[in-house]
């Protein structure tokens, strides 16, 4: 009789176990589809999604648009600046994206919004509008975990002078340095921040060194500047050269 019951209480509590584990299972299979909608409507959207965990910085997830535009899947991948995702962005831009990383943990209840080049899986550099949004904080209240959109507009840039004023930390400086610089000036410039020395730079654009002097001397005179050094320093702030 003792044996009975005790064979019945353990069947009741084999069949409650039972139960718990179908529970389990179903609520996984649920969960799994939730998975699924959401990487099926996520995937849909014409931008490339990521999330960056910024303590351990690296990409944990991405959509397949991301994945496919680079070639690879940068999950687990280092996001630092000597990793190979960071690797992926132009090297003029390195500097936005680590303005973009630093952003949360002075402003954590705002979107960081920006514009950055990025090359695909054969190299070609493309350019990007993106707007990213603090998902979680570390215990020291710096950003955990960052999620990011990027839409691709590089088919809708029509001009160098339109990249320059996308990239650029001042929209209105850079719009009006551009309107107030002569063609030749900004050429001067930037020939300037490429190395060349007068002499260079009168043989190249077929000038007399006093030729030269003119232009450099307009073109300190519209940066307010007074030395080659800080006038290619505020060229290259405000992207009217390269470098």
């Amino acid at each position: 009789m003792v044996n009975d019951k005790s064979n019945g209480s353990e069947k009741k509590e084999e069949d409650r176990l039972r139960e718990q584990v179908l529970h389990l299972k179903n609520r996984v299979n649920e969960l799994e589809e939730m998975v699924k909608m959401r990487d099926n409507i996520i995937n849909s959207i014409p931008a490339h999604v990521y999330i960056l965990d910024m303590e351990e910085m690296e990409s944990v997830w991405s959509n397949e648009k991301v994945r496919e535009f680079l070639g690879f899947n940068p999950r687990g991948l280092s996001v630092d600046f000597d990793g190979a995702v960071a690797q992926s962005f132009h090297r003029e831009d390195l500097d936005i994206i680590r303005e973009a990383y630093e952003f949360f943990d002075d402003n954590p209840d705002e979107d960081y919004f920006g514009v950055f080049r990025l090359k695909d899986k054969n190299g070609k550099v493309h350019y990007f509008n993106s707007i990213s949004t603090l998902l979680s904080k570390q215990d020291n209240g710096k950003a955990k975990r960052i999620l990011g959109i990027a839409m691709d507009i590089t088919g809708q840039i029509k001009s160098d002078k339109e990249v320059r004023m996308l990239l650029s930390e001042d929209l209105q400086v850079t719009h009006e340095l551009m309107d107030k610089m002569s063609q030749r000036e900004l050429e001067v410039l930037q020939l300037l921040a490429d190395g060349y020395s007068y002499e260079d730079l009168a043989n190249k654009l077929n000038l007399s060194i006093d030729g030269v002097r003119y232009h450099i001397r307009n073109i300190y005179q519209k940066l307010g500047v007074n030395s080659r050094i800080d006038a290619i320093r505020e060229g290259i702030r405000y992207r009217i050269i390269n470098t």
